[in-house]
């Protein structure tokens, strides 16, 4: 088709040519693992623009500045955090130190903006890859892969919420 010619009417014909459905998409959507990864994934973005709702009400429609609604949104982000690191077999801390390794191997002294835009991605992905970690993590020592932690329900005795959290063994 030529993309010249694109109409609103001829818009879908192009898109759909494009899309991905096939019989071994279905397979891979039948595995447990793969429906908690793509659960974890969803309810990360659904919360994260829950999350970007509040925050956009505050500044840009003068709502005072709701943090109750953030502190149980940035909880609803950490539960969907846990959920994929436990289909992945990585401990939170893992994913958090090895985050910090490569924003440091990214600003070894400070953000700049330079370094934000010309980046070093081989060195990036070593650490990443848990192949290069150089000097930044030779005092860290990287939790081992275990079970996925206990769901517990409790309650928040001041404001007496059900909270939802995590017990890790």
């Amino acid at each position: 088709m030529d993309t010249a010619k694109i109409t609103s009417e001829n818009y879908v014909t192009a898109v759909l040519r494009t899309e991905a459905l096939s019989p071994e998409i279905g397979a891979r959507l039948s595995t447990q693992q793969n429906q908690r990864l793509l659960h974890g994934a969803m309810g990360l973005c659904t919360e994260a623009g829950e999350l970007m709702d509040t925050v956009k009400k505050h500044v840009f429609y003068g709502k005072p500045i709701d943090t109750v609604n953030i502190v149980e949104e940035l909880g609803d982000l950490g539960w969907y955090f846990a959920v994929i690191c436990a289909v992945l077999g990585v401990s939170m801390n893992e994913v958090l130190t090895t985050n910090i390794a490569k924003l440091q191997t990214r600003y070894p002294e400070k953000f700049t903006e330079e370094a934000a835009l010309v980046r070093d991605l081989d060195k990036e992905r070593g650490i990443l890859d848990n192949t290069d970690f150089g000097n930044y993590l030779k005092p860290f020592k990287f939790a081992k892969r275990r079970k996925p932690p206990t769901l517990v329900v409790g309650m928040n005795a001041p404001t007496k919420r059900k909270v939802n959290f995590f017990r890790f063994s």
